[in-house]
Order: structure tokens, then sequence, then C-alpha cells
């Protein structure tokens, strides 16, 4: 009898789905993603409304502007094209909260390096603000000349590091101030390259304020932790492998352009990075 009872109960099992369907009443299908909280018009209206997306997007008339919007796994991204200048901004936006998680712009679009990631480049432990800032100081106070603060060798050091302004811009993704930034010592660079030219002479006759050992050992130093950051944590990127390939191109005394290695039938060195 309990036999029978636990057949019977069995094959209702079996035919229930079977009932429902014939019902009008699907069973839910398992693991199927939940729907999104926005709709499609409401994540572009969000994203539209970001003031670094608005300001950009004020350099193009609306009439010619082009949008997608796609879902996926909780959040939406968003691409607009301009006619003939291409996609002018992408983004996304969370779905549950309704934020803009991700904005860019102009070059930024294209060009993923110029969105701030960091380690983007030279890694991230070389663009740290303290160790940063500790290989400048250790630059400027091991050749600077210390007896007179105001000499034309220390303006060259300052000009020297200068650069760096410009690198904590870009490093944070504002490649807009990062850029006019760079021309200050540039334009130094060339007057004083310039102006030594016309003199003759380079050198500003100061002597060296620390004993040559010491210069020496600092050197030393410096070039170990350098080379032990660029094997634990750097990474290079194709202008590097450029430089390298055409050094020994150079010194095998080949004309390095055409002479570049090609993949053919090799293992590619990575994926195809097709967004620039």
């Amino acid at each position: 009898m309990a036999r029978a009872i636990a057949l019977a109960a069995a094959a209702l099992a079996l035919t229930a789905p079977p009932l429902a369907m014939a019902k009008g009443k699907p069973l839910p299908a398992p693991n199927q993603p939940p729907a999104p909280r926005l709709t499609k018009a409401a994540a572009t209206r969000i994203f539209l409304a970001d003031h670094k997306v608005a300001a950009w997007l004020s350099r193009y008339p609306h009439t010619r502007r082009v949008v997608d919007t796609t879902f996926k796994k909780s959040v939406w991204t968003v691409s607009i094209w301009w006619g003939d200048a291409g996609e002018i901004a992408t983004g996304k936006v969370d779905d549950t909260s309704g934020a803009v998680t991700e904005a860019w712009t102009g070059p930024q679009v294209a060009w993923k390096m110029a969105r701030g990631n960091p380690g983007a480049f030279g890694g991230k432990e070389i663009n740290n603000t303290a160790l940063w800032l500790g290989f400048c100081a250790l630059f400027f106070i091991g050749l600077a000349d210390l007896r007179r603060p105001f000499s034309l060798r220390n303006l060259d050091l300052i000009a020297l590091l200068s650069f760096s302004v410009s690198l904590w811009y870009f490093n944070r993704g504002d490649i807009f101030t990062s850029v006019p930034l760079a021309y200050p010592p540039l334009v130094y660079l060339l007057v004083r390259m310039l102006w030594s030219g016309a003199r003759g002479r380079l050198a500003t006759g100061a002597v060296p304020v620390w004993p040559v050992w010491l210069l020496a050992a600092a050197a030393v130093f410096a070039a170990g932790f350098r080379i032990g950051l660029n094997v634990s944590a750097s990474n290079v990127i194709d202008v590097g492998y450029s430089g390298v390939i055409g050094a020994d191109r150079i010194a095998h005394r080949r004309v390095p352009y055409g002479n570049f290695p090609v993949e053919d039938g090799r293992k590619a060195c990575g994926p195809a990075d097709t967004a620039g």
C-alpha cells in the first residue's frame, strides 16, 4: 500500500509542469536575469545629463547625434556618435543606483590610456606620489647648486622637474590640463638650447656640491631601486618595445623602418585592441 502511494505521488510530480503549462501559467526559467529597473530612455537621459558629458556634447549640434544604449549585467552602456567625428562619448550607468559610474569624452573614448587608469604607464608603484617626489628630491638635491639657489643650473633642474605637474594631471585623466602644462618647460628648454648654442657653451661653471663617491653611490642605489621596480611592479607599452627594437636594429646596422617583427603565423603577443 505504501509503495502504491509513493508511485502515485511521483507520477503526479512528473505531470505537474505540463499541467501548469496547459493552464497558461508557464514556470519561471531558472537563472533568468532580473529585468532592468531603468528604462533605456531613462538610462540615456541620466548619462546625457552628466556634467562632463553635457559639457563635451555642447560642442556638437544635436541634429547628427546618434545614441546607442545597451544593457548587460545590471549596467547600461551608452555610446554617442556624431557625423565624421565618430564616437565622441561613452560611459556606463548603474541600473540599481542610477549613477553614472564611467564617463569618457573626446580623446578618452578611443585612447584608454587618457582615462587615468592606475598603472597605465610604468606601473602603479613608480607613479605613487610619495615615491615619485622622492626621486624628484634625490635628482634635485644631488645636482643642484645649493650655494647659489637662484643659479641658472637650478632653474634648468626645476624646468625638467616641472614635467611632473603635467604627469600628475595625466595620471588622473585630466588630459586637457596635462597637455598645456607640458608646453612651458618645452619652450624653456628650446630657448635654453638656442641660447647655449649661440654662446657656444652649455656648462654653468658650477662646481659639484657633493663628493663624487656619494653621487656615484646614490646613482647606483637609484638605478638598482628602479630595476627592482621594473622587475616586480611595472608594465611596458608598445612605445617601450619599439624603442628597444629600434635600438637593436641600429646597433646591428639595420634600418629600423620596415625591419620590425611581424606576427605572420606566430603566436600573437596578446588580444587585439579594437578600441585603439
